[in-house]
Protein backbone atom coordinates (compact mmCIF):
# COMPACT_ATOMS: atom_id res chain seq x y z
CA UNK A 1 0.00 0.00 0.00
CA UNK A 2 1.13 3.27 -0.56
CA UNK A 3 1.86 5.58 2.47
CA UNK A 4 2.38 8.62 0.22
CA UNK A 5 -0.70 10.22 0.51
CA UNK A 6 -3.69 10.96 3.02
CA UNK A 7 -6.37 9.19 4.33
CA UNK A 8 -10.11 9.98 4.94
CA UNK A 9 -9.57 10.95 8.40
CA UNK A 10 -5.64 10.45 8.84
CA UNK A 11 -2.50 12.09 7.19
CA UNK A 12 1.05 11.12 6.40
CA UNK A 13 4.05 13.45 7.45
CA UNK A 14 7.76 12.88 6.97
CA UNK A 15 10.08 14.14 9.22
CA UNK A 16 13.91 13.81 9.81
CA UNK A 17 13.43 10.20 7.48
CA UNK A 18 10.49 9.13 9.57
CA UNK A 19 7.36 9.01 8.59
CA UNK A 20 4.31 9.35 11.10
CA UNK A 21 0.63 9.22 10.76
CA UNK A 22 -1.56 11.42 12.27
CA UNK A 23 -5.64 11.52 12.97
CA UNK A 24 -7.12 14.89 11.51
CA UNK A 25 -10.20 14.42 13.80
CA UNK A 26 -7.54 14.86 16.99
CA UNK A 27 -5.39 17.29 15.29
CA UNK A 28 -8.51 19.80 14.92
CA UNK A 29 -8.73 19.70 18.75
CA UNK A 30 -5.51 22.23 18.85
CA UNK A 31 -4.70 21.17 22.45
CA UNK A 32 -2.78 17.38 21.56
CA UNK A 33 0.20 16.22 20.02
CA UNK A 34 0.56 12.96 18.86
CA UNK A 35 1.53 10.06 16.07
CA UNK A 36 1.74 6.61 14.67
CA UNK A 37 5.24 6.24 14.10
CA UNK A 38 6.36 3.87 11.07
CA UNK A 39 9.64 2.06 10.41
CA UNK A 40 10.78 5.00 9.02
CA UNK A 41 11.04 6.67 5.31
CA UNK A 42 14.68 5.58 4.98
CA UNK A 43 15.48 2.28 6.30
CA UNK A 44 19.01 0.88 7.47
CA UNK A 45 21.14 -1.48 5.82
CA UNK A 46 21.87 -4.24 8.51
CA UNK A 47 19.80 -5.46 11.90
CA UNK A 48 19.20 -1.75 13.01
CA UNK A 49 16.00 -0.60 11.62
CA UNK A 50 15.29 3.26 12.17
CA UNK A 51 12.56 4.12 14.61
CA UNK A 52 12.20 0.99 16.31
CA UNK A 53 11.14 1.66 19.56
CA UNK A 54 11.98 -1.69 21.44
CA UNK A 55 15.29 -3.15 22.95
CA UNK A 56 13.56 -6.01 22.98
CA UNK A 57 15.00 -6.83 19.78
CA UNK A 58 18.46 -7.67 17.96
CA UNK A 59 18.72 -3.79 17.90
CA UNK A 60 21.39 -2.61 20.20
CA UNK A 61 20.03 0.11 23.42
CA UNK A 62 22.07 2.80 21.98
CA UNK A 63 20.60 2.69 18.31
CA UNK A 64 17.21 2.68 20.03
CA UNK A 65 17.68 5.58 22.57
CA UNK A 66 18.76 7.04 18.79
CA UNK A 67 14.92 6.51 17.49
CA UNK A 68 13.75 7.93 20.35
CA UNK A 69 15.49 11.37 20.08
CA UNK A 70 14.50 11.06 16.58
CA UNK A 71 11.06 10.53 17.34
CA UNK A 72 11.18 13.74 20.12
CA UNK A 73 12.97 15.52 17.70
CA UNK A 74 10.16 15.60 14.57
CA UNK A 75 7.94 16.61 17.08
CA UNK A 76 9.57 19.47 19.64
CA UNK A 77 9.75 17.10 22.42
CA UNK A 78 12.54 15.99 24.59
CA UNK A 79 13.00 12.25 24.95
CA UNK A 80 12.50 12.33 28.66
CA UNK A 81 8.62 13.54 27.87
CA UNK A 82 7.31 9.94 26.91
CA UNK A 83 6.13 7.68 29.14
CA UNK A 84 6.11 4.16 27.68
CA UNK A 85 5.16 1.31 30.53
CA UNK A 86 6.26 -2.09 30.91
CA UNK A 87 3.46 -3.94 28.71
CA UNK A 88 1.66 -7.13 29.48
CA UNK A 89 -0.81 -8.05 27.31
CA UNK A 90 -3.37 -7.62 30.21
CA UNK A 91 -5.55 -5.22 31.23
CA UNK A 92 -3.41 -3.25 33.81
CA UNK A 93 -4.09 0.56 33.68
CA UNK A 94 -2.22 3.44 35.17
CA UNK A 95 -3.93 6.73 35.88
CA UNK A 96 -0.08 8.72 35.57
CA UNK A 97 -0.78 12.50 37.69
CA UNK A 98 2.26 14.87 38.42
CA UNK A 99 3.28 13.33 42.01
CA UNK A 100 4.22 10.09 39.77
CA UNK A 101 8.17 10.14 39.30
CA UNK A 102 9.70 6.96 38.59
CA UNK A 103 8.29 5.86 34.95
CA UNK A 104 10.59 2.84 34.52
CA UNK A 105 8.94 0.07 36.12
CA UNK A 106 5.08 0.91 35.75
CA UNK A 107 3.66 -2.56 34.43
CA UNK A 108 0.27 -2.30 32.15
CA UNK A 109 -1.29 -1.88 28.52
CA UNK A 110 -2.45 1.00 28.86
CA UNK A 111 -2.25 4.88 30.54
CA UNK A 112 -4.48 7.92 31.39
CA UNK A 113 -3.68 11.51 32.34
CA UNK A 114 -4.94 14.76 32.48
CA UNK A 115 -1.51 16.15 32.71
CA UNK A 116 0.21 18.29 30.07
CA UNK A 117 3.52 17.74 28.52
CA UNK A 118 3.56 13.91 28.95
CA UNK A 119 3.86 11.87 25.99
CA UNK A 120 1.69 8.59 26.59
CA UNK A 121 3.01 5.99 24.80
CA UNK A 122 3.08 2.36 23.76
CA UNK A 123 4.83 -0.45 21.08
CA UNK A 124 3.08 -2.03 18.64
CA UNK A 125 4.22 -5.00 16.14
CA UNK A 126 0.35 -5.99 14.78
CA UNK A 127 -1.60 -4.97 17.74
CA UNK A 128 -3.41 -2.24 18.06
CA UNK A 129 -2.47 1.20 19.22
CA UNK A 130 -5.33 2.99 20.76
CA UNK A 131 -5.74 6.74 21.34
CA UNK A 132 -8.16 8.31 22.93
CA UNK A 133 -9.21 12.27 24.03
CA UNK A 134 -11.90 13.26 25.71
CA UNK A 135 -12.59 16.66 23.73
CA UNK A 136 -14.12 18.31 26.92
CA UNK A 137 -12.84 17.13 30.35
CA UNK A 138 -8.79 16.97 28.33
CA UNK A 139 -8.13 14.03 29.42
CA UNK A 140 -6.01 11.38 27.16
CA UNK A 141 -5.17 7.94 27.00
CA UNK A 142 -2.80 5.30 25.03
CA UNK A 143 -3.81 1.77 24.97
CA UNK A 144 -2.38 -1.26 23.49
CA UNK A 145 -4.78 -3.84 22.43
CA UNK A 146 -3.34 -7.40 21.06
CA UNK A 147 -6.04 -10.45 21.10
CA UNK A 148 -5.61 -10.79 25.01
CA UNK A 149 -6.15 -7.28 25.65
CA UNK A 150 -9.17 -6.90 23.46
CA UNK A 151 -10.17 -10.52 25.65
CA UNK A 152 -9.95 -8.77 28.79
CA UNK A 153 -11.82 -5.41 27.16
CA UNK A 154 -9.02 -3.30 27.73
CA UNK A 155 -10.26 -0.48 25.95
CA UNK A 156 -14.03 -0.59 27.27
CA UNK A 157 -11.92 -0.19 30.43
CA UNK A 158 -10.11 2.91 29.81
CA UNK A 159 -13.66 4.14 29.30
CA UNK A 160 -14.82 3.43 32.43
CA UNK A 161 -11.59 4.64 34.06
CA UNK A 162 -12.16 7.98 31.60
CA UNK A 163 -15.57 8.58 33.47
CA UNK A 164 -15.42 7.46 37.06
CA UNK A 165 -11.48 9.51 37.54
CA UNK A 166 -11.98 12.60 35.33
CA UNK A 167 -16.01 13.18 34.79
CA UNK A 168 -15.56 12.08 31.01
CA UNK A 169 -18.64 11.49 29.24
CA UNK A 170 -18.36 8.86 27.03
CA UNK A 171 -20.01 11.02 24.23
CA UNK A 172 -17.25 13.58 24.37
CA UNK A 173 -14.64 11.08 23.55
CA UNK A 174 -13.00 10.48 19.92
CA UNK A 175 -10.66 7.07 19.86
CA UNK A 176 -8.56 6.68 16.49
CA UNK A 177 -6.68 3.13 16.05
CA UNK A 178 -4.09 3.12 14.43
CA UNK A 179 -2.10 0.68 11.98
CA UNK A 180 -2.64 -3.16 13.37
CA UNK A 181 -2.40 -6.49 11.62
CA UNK A 182 -5.96 -6.71 10.08
CA UNK A 183 -8.52 -9.25 8.98
CA UNK A 184 -6.90 -10.11 6.02
CA UNK A 185 -3.89 -11.50 7.81
CA UNK A 186 -4.72 -11.83 11.35
CA UNK A 187 -5.68 -15.57 11.98
CA UNK A 188 -6.78 -17.22 15.45
CA UNK A 189 -7.93 -21.04 16.93
CA UNK A 190 -10.78 -21.71 18.33
CA UNK A 191 -9.04 -20.69 22.32
CA UNK A 192 -8.87 -17.00 21.05
CA UNK A 193 -12.05 -17.28 18.87
CA UNK A 194 -13.61 -18.61 22.44
CA UNK A 195 -12.27 -15.89 24.51
CA UNK A 196 -13.09 -12.68 21.90
CA UNK A 197 -16.58 -14.75 21.21
CA UNK A 198 -18.99 -11.95 23.70
CA UNK A 199 -17.87 -9.06 20.60
CA UNK A 200 -17.40 -10.96 17.53
CA UNK A 201 -19.61 -9.35 14.88
CA UNK A 202 -20.19 -11.33 11.71
CA UNK A 203 -18.49 -8.73 9.82
CA UNK A 204 -15.41 -8.99 11.49
CA UNK A 205 -14.50 -12.61 11.36
CA UNK A 206 -14.45 -15.02 8.18
CA UNK A 207 -13.98 -18.66 8.38
CA UNK A 208 -10.27 -19.84 7.19
CA UNK A 209 -9.40 -22.21 5.22
CA UNK A 210 -7.89 -24.25 8.15
CA UNK A 211 -10.45 -26.03 10.25
CA UNK A 212 -10.91 -24.09 13.71
CA UNK A 213 -9.37 -21.21 12.72
CA UNK A 214 -10.66 -17.84 11.83
CA UNK A 215 -9.82 -14.79 10.42
CA UNK A 216 -10.71 -11.53 12.68
CA UNK A 217 -10.64 -7.80 12.27
CA UNK A 218 -9.73 -6.87 15.88
CA UNK A 219 -9.71 -3.16 15.09
CA UNK A 220 -13.75 -4.25 14.90
CA UNK A 221 -13.82 -6.15 17.52
CA UNK A 222 -12.50 -3.23 19.69
CA UNK A 223 -15.12 -0.76 17.93
CA UNK A 224 -17.57 -2.93 19.12
CA UNK A 225 -16.62 -2.73 22.84
CA UNK A 226 -16.00 1.53 22.74
CA UNK A 227 -19.76 1.48 21.83
CA UNK A 228 -20.78 -0.56 24.41
CA UNK A 229 -19.06 1.64 27.00
CA UNK A 230 -21.00 4.68 24.84
CA UNK A 231 -18.47 5.99 22.63
CA UNK A 232 -20.21 7.16 20.11
CA UNK A 233 -19.28 5.15 16.82
CA UNK A 234 -18.97 8.37 14.43
CA UNK A 235 -16.08 9.38 17.25
CA UNK A 236 -14.12 6.13 16.35
CA UNK A 237 -11.68 6.26 13.78
CA UNK A 238 -9.83 3.02 12.96
CA UNK A 239 -6.50 3.41 10.10
CA UNK A 240 -7.39 0.89 7.84
CA UNK A 241 -3.28 -0.14 7.07
CA UNK A 242 -2.01 -3.83 8.10
CA UNK A 243 1.05 -4.10 9.60
CA UNK A 244 1.45 -7.78 8.15
CA UNK A 245 0.97 -6.74 4.51
CA UNK A 246 3.13 -3.51 4.60
CA UNK A 247 6.53 -4.44 5.31
CA UNK A 248 7.95 -1.48 3.85
CA UNK A 249 6.39 0.77 6.23
CA UNK A 250 5.53 -1.51 9.53
CA UNK A 251 6.96 -3.95 12.23
CA UNK A 252 4.87 -7.17 12.67
CA UNK A 253 5.26 -9.98 14.54
CA UNK A 254 3.46 -12.35 13.05
CA UNK A 255 5.70 -12.33 10.01
CA UNK A 256 9.04 -11.72 10.77
CA UNK A 257 9.41 -13.02 14.38
CA UNK A 258 10.04 -12.14 18.23
CA UNK A 259 13.13 -10.19 16.99
CA UNK A 260 11.20 -8.47 14.66
CA UNK A 261 11.02 -4.09 15.73
CA UNK A 262 8.50 -2.32 17.40
CA UNK A 263 6.96 0.93 16.40
CA UNK A 264 5.74 3.55 19.02
CA UNK A 265 2.45 5.55 19.12
CA UNK A 266 1.90 8.61 21.43
CA UNK A 267 -0.62 11.32 22.35
CA UNK A 268 0.07 14.40 24.42
CA UNK A 269 -1.30 17.26 25.91
CA UNK A 270 0.06 20.28 24.98
CA UNK A 271 1.14 22.83 28.39
CA UNK A 272 -0.99 25.97 28.00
Amino acid sequence: MCLDGNGVNWEVIIRGGGFFIRSLRILTLGFVEHAFCGRGAEMNVGPEDFLNSSTRTCDNEKFVVGNWSAIAEAFGLRREQFLKPVQVHGDGIIIWDSKMKDNHELEGDAIVTRCGGVALCVDTADCIPLLFVDSVERVIAVVHAGWRGTALNISGKVVDVMRNHFGTDPANVIVTMGPSIGLCCYEIDGYVHEKLLPWLKEEYIVPSFRPGHWYVDLQGVNRVQLIAKGVLECNIDAIKICTFCNSDHFFSYRRDGARTGRQTSFILLKNT
